[in-house]
């Protein structure tokens, strides 16, 4: 999904839309999902992170406002709870557990 989105928005507002192949939005949406560690954020900003990295690839220069976005996107995924493969959330804190003893028991 993040490839077709990415491909129909690179073909719009890339000058040269010929060198925008699907392989390489697939290269830039996979880099995209691993510089977000895969969390789920929104897909719009899935999708300006990826151009972002389609722009570096093709080596053209990226506006201000879209290295913003895209900054704006990898610090959203950081406020996220990991998660595991399984979609369980990851606890960042750990509980101490023992047995308890009496304070009557001497």
């Amino acid at each position: 999904m993040c490839k077709d989105l990415l491909l129909a928005r690179a073909k719009t507002s890339l000058f040269n839309a010929n060198e925008v192949t699907p392989e390489l939005c697939e290269t830039a949406c996979a880099e995209a999902k691993e510089l977000t560690d895969n969390k789920p954020i929104k897909t719009t900003m899935l999708i300006d992170l990826a151009i972002v990295r389609l722009k570096l690839h093709l080596k053209v220069d990226v506006d201000p406002i879209e290295e913003k976005l895209a900054m704006n996107a990898i610090k959203e995924a950081k406020l996220l709870p990991a998660t595991e493969s399984t979609g369980t959330e990851i606890k960042k804190s750990t509980i101490k557990t023992g047995i308890r003893t009496s304070e009557w028991d001497m």
